[in-house]
């Protein structure tokens, strides 16, 4: 399920300026995602687990881990890549040996899903299952 919150907070912008996708996952863990215009550039993810947290940060340029029970993070060296380059490699890689990405079009058809119910959550004001729109 998702619930979607979006709004335009600027009176001379154009569309939304603020949003927030809160997910609920069939198997049982909570994913937030969240977006902003009106605000200086951050760009982090965090992954929050029973054994601990993970996160990035200066758009994926810093990665820090914190297990359970500990009272710092570690900070690890990461080396910079160019995601889309990456992916453009594996594309080009995957048609060369005949195999399937491992993300493939069916995992895109899924994303576009997530993305129709936040929208119809955001008309409704309520939770959308993914399910509803998937199949339809």
């Amino acid at each position: 399920r998702v619930s979607a919150f979006s709004r335009q907070v600027l009176p001379e912008g154009q569309g939304s300026d603020v949003a927030a996708l809160l997910v609920e996952y069939d198997s049982g863990p909570i994913g937030v995602i969240s977006n902003s215009s009106i605000g200086a550039w951050v760009a982090s993810f965090a992954v929050h687990g029973t054994g601990g947290s993970a996160w990035s940060e200066d758009d994926g340029a810093r990665f820090f881990h914190q297990p359970m029970g500990e009272s710092s993070r570690s900070e690890e060296l990461v080396e910079p890549v160019d995601a889309l380059v990456d992916q453009l490699a594996d594309f080009v890689a995957c048609v060369r040996e005949g195999r399937r990405p491992e993300t493939d079009g069916t995992a895109g058809l899924e994303v576009v899903a997530v993305l129709q119910a936040a929208a119809l959550s955001v008309e409704r004001g309520a939770a959308v299952d993914v399910a509803e729109v998937r199949d339809a």
